[in-house]
């Protein structure tokens, strides 16, 4: 082969391989990706899960009330028992299993207890709205234990130990009303999410109830309540 035709063939080569090199690197172009659609926001008050069948338990007895307030608070608190009614069930928070709510009074000598930040019970204060709040119970206070159930024996199951005790709101007879109930007799916008039933009360002469919000347990004052603003969709996320 002469040298011109071997240079050419060598050229050649060379032009092949950088159209090979130059070809593979080249920039693909970039591939559009689909834009999901936000997540529509919450019902505010979604329907209940259905009750399992055959879920129909037996009324409390005095007994089994006073068993379970000294099992989860030994000798902090007792319970009312010349308040008429004194104790209801219902299911408070929702998660189908019986709840108990009792009127107990502090022990005296044993506030320490109560108020320890360690305790076993959660403190809450319904009537006040801000988020973080510290309270404390005074001797002379009555006051709401909810307790939370456990399974299909709720309140009566050895792990029931969920305890909210409820500072300001004893303020005369209670009452359990369904959640069912509520929502068909209120309109729904003018309510707060309910997560379960919720506890009739009257306070301060006014009419309103207890209720479980997720975290803790508030008031619902049909005058001065406000519902939160519709949420709106903002580049692309769900704003309140």
């Amino acid at each position: 082969m002469s040298a011109k035709r071997l240079d050419s063939v060598c050229l050649l080569f060379l032009w092949g391989a950088c159209i090979l090199v130059f070809g593979c690197a080249a920039p693909q172009p970039p591939r559009r990706t689909r834009r999901e659609a936000p997540p529509p926001p919450p019902e505010i008050n979604p329907a209940p899960e259905p009750l399992p069948a055959g879920h129909n338990p037996a009324p409390p007895k005095p007994s089994e009330v006073r068993n379970v307030v000294s099992r989860i608070f030994h000798d902090v608190v007792t319970v009312q028992s010349d308040w008429k009614p004194s104790f209801l069930v219902g299911d408070f928070n929702g998660d189908v299993s019986q709840d108990l709510v009792v009127i107990v009074r502090p022990v005296a000598g044993n506030l320490a207890f109560i108020n320890e930040e360690l305790a076993a019970w959660i403190l809450v204060d319904p009537l006040r709205t801000a988020i973080r709040q510290h309270v404390r119970i005074d001797e002379n206070d009555v006051l709401l234990a909810v307790v939370h159930g456990f399974g299909s024996t709720g309140w009566r199951h050895s792990l029931a130990t969920q305890t909210y005790v409820l500072r300001g709101v004893a303020d005369g007879p209670i009452k359990v009303r369904a959640r069912k109930q509520v929502l068909h007799t209120v309109d729904k916008d003018k309510l707060p999410r309910l997560w379960g039933d919720v506890i009739e009360q009257t306070i301060n002469g006014q009419s309103g109830f207890l209720y479980y919000n997720g975290a803790k347990y508030g008031w619902y004052d049909p005058r001065s309540y406000k519902p939160a603003p519709a949420a709106r969709i903002v580049h692309g996320e769900v704003i309140r």
